[in-house]
């Protein structure tokens, strides 16, 4: 019998909404161990959050047309060639929300998962937004060379010159069992509240952290790319090797990715989504 699925702000009444903002292709093999060679269609999530309190939230970004001017150059360039991306202008995450009549200055808090380009892309779009992320995160991508850099997936030109002075950096865990079911994992209250508990998903990049919310009593565990597809958990099927050569800490990786694996066989009904994966973020 697994934990139950306890947070303490489930209270809290939050209406989320996905979003897909651009995608990349790779073959599914890459991803997941025994997928076929066949291209797969990797759409960037963005989540929106509306809060009673704090206002319009965002978790990650997605990409923008600023993705193909960071690496328009060399050695940037190699990350659009490696990851090939494609983006209309209406989909990127502030075109969508403007259609919905959200304005730019709407956005009060955008939650970054981690740095990666797929994830930051789009946060100069948001210019009254406070970033909030874990200190690991920003502290080690900004010490890197630019050749690390392309090769861990961070682009530094995506960013805002006035990034730093909007950071709302997040430092110390509020404790391990703010939800029950990630014990033993850091996690973070981000909004002092209990509505918005960061977890501590190590392996795939410094300070990588996924999201778990409640709307209306149900739990919802947006993962980030702990995962990238729903069906790797359900068979237990890691990612190929050549996945892990970018990756921050590989063996971290394998423990969270087991980590999630135990969740979905303990918790079947808990919806967990990787921030990928076409099939649960059209759920």
């Amino acid at each position: 019998m697994g934990w139950p699925l306890l947070s303490n702000g489930g209270n809290m009444t939050l209406k989320v909404t996905t979003l897909t903002a651009g995608s990349c292709q790779h073959p599914e093999f890459t991803v997941m161990r025994g997928g076929s060679l066949r291209n797969r269609r990797f759409p960037a999530s963005v989540v929106l959050i509306e809060h009673p309190k704090h206002g319009r939230i965002l978790f990650d970004t997605g990409y923008s047309e600023r993705f193909f001017t960071a690496t328009s150059h060399f050695p940037e360039k190699l990350y659009a060639l490696v990851t090939p991306v494609s983006l209309k202008p209406e989909e990127t995450a502030a075109y969508q929300l403007k259609q919905a009549g959200i304005a730019p200055e709407d956005i009060n808090i955008v939650i970054l998962s981690h740095f990666h380009a797929d994830h930051i892309a789009g946060v100069s779009d948001f210019p009254k937004a406070r970033f909030v992320f874990l200190e690991q995160a920003y502290r080690e991508v900004m010490s890197w060379s630019r050749f690390k850099a392309v090769r861990k997936g961070f682009l530094r030109d995506l960013l805002p010159v006035d990034f730093g002075q909007r950071a709302a950096v997040v430092k110390v865990p509020s404790r391990r069992d703010l939800v029950a079911a990630c014990a033993g994992f850091d996690q973070y209250d981000l909004l002092g509240d209990g509505s918005l508990i960061g977890v501590a998903l190590p392996g795939h990049a410094p300070g990588h952290m996924g999201l778990w919310l409640e709307t209306e009593g149900a739990p919802t565990f947006f993962v980030a790319d702990a995962c990238w597809l729903g069906e790797q958990l359900s068979l237990g099927r890691e990612p190929h090797p050549i996945a892990y050569i970018p990756m921050d800490k590989p063996r971290e990786y394998v423990e969270t990715f087991k980590l999630l694996t135990r969740l979905h066989e303990q918790h079947p009904s808990l919806l967990i989504v990787p921030c990928h994966c076409a099939k649960t973020l059209d759920t």
